[in-house]
């Protein structure tokens, strides 16, 4: 997945296997200053089960944060981009499964 499709996509379809557990998308983009500490999440909504499961992740409603506290800043300037990432974010230590078989970058229909 190269950085240059996020350009013409508005979302991403996730296919993945998890245990159900609180993971989210993050993403960084290369804007200077203070956005430099800023990332971008989407929750990650899969169900817990052993089925290979479909998630949409809508690029315009991701969550700005700065060390997981929400921040009023621009949104995600996805021509930018430079990273892409998942965490586990339910606050629960332990053990944890989370599959990715893809990633895809889509755009709706015009």
């Amino acid at each position: 997945l190269g950085f240059d499709t996020f350009t013409s996509g508005s979302y991403l379809v996730v296919r993945a296997r998890t245990d159900g557990r609180g993971y989210e998308m993050v993403f960084k983009d290369a804007v200077d200053g203070v956005r430099a500490r800023l990332f971008h999440e989407a929750q990650m909504p899969f169900a817990q089960t052993d089925d290979w499961q479909e998630i949409r992740v809508e690029l315009s409603d991701l969550l700005v944060t700065n060390t997981g506290r929400p921040v009023s800043a621009d949104p995600f300037a996805k021509d930018d981009a430079t990273e892409m990432g998942v965490i586990l974010k339910d606050g629960v230590d332990g053990p944890f499964r989370l599959e990715l078989d893809w990633v895809d970058v889509c755009a709706d229909p015009q």
